[in-house]
């Protein structure tokens, strides 16, 4: 499986924040920088390989209305189930439906994650899916618990305007870690 791993050195990172523009509202580095997240080890925790590398069915609709996945993260040496994905939908949602796309993707995710070998012993396959839904993004969030399939989400984020702590919010959705017990005990209650 190709990888590409997401850490970049601090001496590349002071490289490349120094060709970057400056940011007036200083969100970007607000959302991701040590002084806010000094946990944060995201470039450590979670991989990406290219979509095709992954058993998780067909993750794309060409037909009105599309969707598609564009990025999916896994956690780093298969250590826990979790999953991370990037999906757009080429339609607009309101607060109190979930979209065909964002369903479809969450089960084959799960489902694929859940025949791998390496995580036999997992009986939860956690996925955190960013839906990128025209201007108003949402975060889902979902897991099978043994009976049911839990799906919570946000409400949709205007980026139509500057919106620095809708997109803070959004980034910390997105740079947490995986956490949750994802054992067959967890779900034998």
């Amino acid at each position: 499986m190709r990888e590409t791993d997401l850490y970049l050195s601090s001496v590349i990172r002071s490289q490349v924040d120094a060709r970057l523009p400056r940011d007036p509202t200083n969100v970007v580095k607000q959302s991701v920088s040590p002084q806010c997240y000094p946990w944060f080890e995201y470039s450590f925790t979670h991989r990406t390989s290219i979509i095709g590398d992954y058993d998780f069915g067909d993750l794309y609709r060409m037909l009105e209305p599309e969707f598609g996945t564009l990025l999916i993260f896994h956690v780093a040496k298969a250590s826990k189930p979790h999953i991370k994905c990037i999906m757009h939908n080429d339609i607009d949602v309101d607060d109190d439906h979930l979209l065909r796309g964002e369903i479809l993707t969450v089960i084959r995710i799960m489902l694929g994650q859940l025949k791998q070998k390496v995580f036999v012993n997992d009986m939860v396959a956690p996925v955190l899916l960013l839906s990128l839904n025209r201007r108003h993004p949402r975060v889902i969030e979902a897991y099978f618990d043994g009976k049911e399939l839990l799906i919570r989400h946000t409400k949709p984020y205007d980026f139509t305007v500057l919106n620095a702590a809708g997109f803070k919010t959004f980034a910390q959705w997105f740079l947490g870690n995986p956490i949750g017990d994802t054992s067959k005990r967890a779900v034998q209650t």
